[in-house]
Parts: structure tokens; sequence; C-alpha cells
């Protein structure tokens, strides 16, 4: 169990490119720029985004597959640069 915790919490590995390390770059940006409206709760009482929030976050998710799909082209795993 113990392993486990270490194996899961171990940092995320360098980009693999320039390229990669830009998009990663990008996605950051992305995710930090989402608005939340404090006003608006799910089900679950967590803020919800604004209108404008959720199109940033739909850009984000694009990034992140873009993300993915070069790392399969250059055969590395992507499930390491996942976020938990």
């Amino acid at each position: 169990m113990l392993s486990e915790e270490r194996e899961r919490r171990k940092p995320v590995p360098p980009p693999i490119s320039e390229e990669h390390a830009a998009l990663r770059r990008r996605i950051a940006g992305a995710c930090a720029e989402i608005e939340l409206d404090p006003e608006a709760r799910d089900f679950l009482g967590r803020p919800m985004c604004t209108p404008e929030g959720a199109r940033t976050a739909l850009r984000a998710l694009d990034l992140m597959f873009e993300e993915r799909d070069l790392l399969i082209r250059a055969r590395v795993d992507w499930n390491i640069y996942q976020p938990e």
C-alpha cells in the first residue's frame, strides 16, 4: 500500500520536447483562466464555471487531448503526465 502511494506521488516527468513543454504551458495557462461563479453550485456544493469559464475549460481539455496525441506519436506512456 505504501509503495503504491509513493508511486502515485511521484513528480510528473519532464516534457519530452520543446513542443511538449510549450503545450504544457498552454494547458496550465488555460486551466488558470477558468472562471468560477461563486453563486452557482453543483449538487455536491462545488462552485461551477461561468459560461466563459466553461469555454476555457473545453479549450484546456482540447489541449490535453492534443498532448495525449503528441505523446502517443512519440511512443510515450501519456498516463504518467495526467493530473490526479
